[in-house]
């Protein structure tokens, strides 16, 4: 019959999770682990890199925090940060040439230097 869905199901913890809960590590019972942060234990598809989300995006801005009195890229210490960066700098390379036309901070964002704070001078 055309139409007729099943109905949704709930996914585990290595198919979905949320960012919020990658360093809590997941516990699966039928793999005999015990709790563990290991790769290993990394979730297929993980929603958000945390509450406010900043490590999935292109804006530096939100993703620089003080820690101990300097400024930090907090999104280089993060499980997904710099695979998720890499990710999107990779497809911005893939795409025309004019892309850094229309939003400038891609480039920024996809420049090294920039990114990991590296002093030029």
């Amino acid at each position: 019959r055309l139409g007729r869905a099943p109905p949704p199901r709930v996914v585990g913890p290595l198919a979905a999770a949320s960012g919020t809960c990658l360093a809590s590590g997941v516990n699966v019972s039928s793999l005999n682990y015990d709790r563990s942060t290991g790769p290993w234990m990394m979730p297929a598809f993980v929603h958000r890199s945390s509450d406010t989300n900043e490590c999935f995006d292109y804006d530096v801005g939100s993703q620089l925090k003080e820690v101990q009195g300097k400024l930090t890229n907090v999104c280089q210490f993060h499980l997904l940060g710099t695979y998720w960066r890499d990710t999107f700098c990779e497809a911005m390379r893939l795409l025309p040439a004019h892309v850094d036309l229309l939003d400038p901070s891609v480039a920024d964002f996809c420049d090294d230097r920039e990114w990991f704070g590296i002093d030029s001078r």
